[in-house]
């Protein structure tokens, strides 16, 4: 069972709920057994879909990160300036190889 406290608040799941009229989608946390209706319309909501929750931790998962050189501090990659100390990051390896590639395509 998750700790729900003040730092970690229970969140209810997000519903995508369609107006059949219109075909608007509206993303509210629903309840099971409410009936929703649209306000601008006045119709009858449905509920279509329940959306995935994103995992927070995804993008500081080991394959999304590298160490700042200046700081040796674990950052984001695809970040362009550190998070820590505010230096620029080096380019990544894969990016200088595509540079090079370009640059030579355009001088033959």
């Amino acid at each position: 069972m998750p700790c729900y406290s003040h730092l970690n608040p229970r969140r209810r799941p997000l519903y995508r709920l369609r107006n059949d009229r219109s075909w608007r989608d509206v993303l509210v946390p629903a309840e099971p057994g409410v009936f929703y209706v649209d306000r601008e319309t006045g119709d009858s909501l449905r509920v279509t879909a329940r959306l995935l929750p994103l995992a927070p931790a995804l993008a500081w998962s080991i394959e999304n990160l590298r160490v700042c050189p200046s700081c040796e501090q674990l950052v984001q990659m695809d970040l362009n300036y550190c998070s820590y100390d505010g230096r620029r990051l080096p380019l990544l390896e894969g990016t200088r190889q595509c540079s090079r590639r370009r640059s030579a395509r355009g001088a033959s």
